[in-house]
């Protein structure tokens, strides 16, 4: 039975538009795994048409990508929402970042077997997600539009529409990049989010920053 979200639970937790936290916890155990050696199934990010929010199906991604590495039910604005992560990370890869174990993430929400949630986090050197976070001071609320946004920061992360977000008429653009260093006994993390909601008109309504551990 869904149960509200604990810390185990929030892959993803975006409120009123704003981003209070994105764990990905299933990332965590891949990569203590991945000390000695590899851990999880590898896989390449999907294009943007492969998953479309509020059209892709929960049985389409099954299909499409396999068995994922942790399934969960949660609440989100007083809606079930059934999370499937996907996850893999290896010592023998490249990152982007010197001391940084290789690792990418996707994390898919559904509604009513309906894609509402997807992020794709990566720390390797070829599909890494890390992205400039100081230029989100030039979005502006009301004024920057979705177009705009794109071209300032790149391809999002990730998309999130109702009831990944409580606008039931926006969408949000994610941004996000999480590295872990380290040994197994002593694992660092940190990481940078940026959500961005834009309302039907495509004009920027919500910009949430938030970052730990980062240089």
């Amino acid at each position: 039975m869904p149960h509200d979200e604990s810390e185990a639970d929030k892959v993803f937790v975006i409120s009123g538009g704003k981003m209070k936290k994105m764990l990905l916890t299933c990332v965590g155990v891949v990569l203590a795994g991945s000390l000695a050696g590899c851990a999880g199934t590898n896989f390449t990010r999907p294009d943007d048409a492969a998953l479309r929010d509020g059209k892709t199906t929960i049985g389409q991604v099954r299909t499409s990508y396999g068995k994922p590495y942790r399934e969960s039910q949660v609440v989100k604005n007083d809606q079930d929402v059934t999370l499937l992560s996907y996850a893999y990370a290896t010592t023998g890869g490249t990152s982007l970042e010197t001391g940084v174990i290789p690792a990418r993430s996707l994390e898919l929400a559904f509604w009513k077997d309906t894609l509402v949630s997807n992020v794709f986090v990566s720390s390797f050197k070829d599909d890494a997600s890390a992205f400039d976070a100081s230029k989100r001071d030039a979005i502006v609320k009301g004024k920057t539009a979705r177009a705009q946004v794109v071209e300032l920061l790149g391809r999002p992360a990730g998309y999130a529409i109702y009831p990944a977000i409580k606008d039931k008429n926006g969408q949000a653009l994610v941004y996000s990049y999480h590295t872990t260093s380290g040994s197994a006994f002593n694992l660092k993390f940190a990481k940078k989010d940026l959500i961005v909601t834009v309302g039907q008109d495509g004009v920027v309504t919500d910009v949430n920053y938030e970052s730990s551990g980062m240089q």
